[in-house]
């Protein structure tokens, strides 16, 4: 009988540390995956700010960006307005011209950008 106990001690120390490695590697599992998933997020961000900065001036993506997100980066719900925020900036003393050039995309079809540029 104490052979059989012995047996049956060894076999109980072996499931306790067989489900305690189970659990262990769970945990780390889930731990890499919460890892991997920050990263993901992290990424995704930088390229939102990036693409933000690369279309609109500096100072319309940092307010924009600030309303995107609002509070442990999670996405605001829209404001109670009939219309999205417009983000503009006065400036004094400007005037624009609107002008049609007469033959100008016949012209500009057969340029680069950079000629383009140089031309105007």
């Amino acid at each position: 009988r104490s052979g059989s106990t012995a047996e049956y001690g060894k076999a109980v120390v072996i499931i306790t540390i067989n489900l305690s490695e189970i659990a262990h590697r769970r945990t780390f599992l889930e731990t890499r995956g919460f890892i991997k998933n920050q990263l993901e997020l992290s990424q995704q961000k930088d390229q939102q700010e990036s693409l933000l900065n690369s279309v609109l001036p500096g100072y319309i993506a940092e307010e924009m960006l600030k309303d995107i997100l609002k509070g442990n980066g999670q996405r605001q719900q829209p404001m109670n307005l009939q219309f999205h925020k417009i983000y503009i900036k006065k400036h004094d003393e400007v005037s624009i011209l609107f002008a049609d050039i007469v033959g100008f995309t016949k012209m500009a079809s057969g340029c680069t950008a950079q000629e383009l540029v140089k031309i105007s």
